[in-house]
């Protein structure tokens, strides 16, 4: 969970945790 920052959002952190990290 380091892509939170390249995101720019936990929220895309989170919804992209629930789908598929990369």
């Amino acid at each position: 969970m380091g892509v939170t920052l390249c995101h720019g959002g936990v929220a895309e952190e989170l919804r992209d945790s629930t789908s598929s990290h990369h």
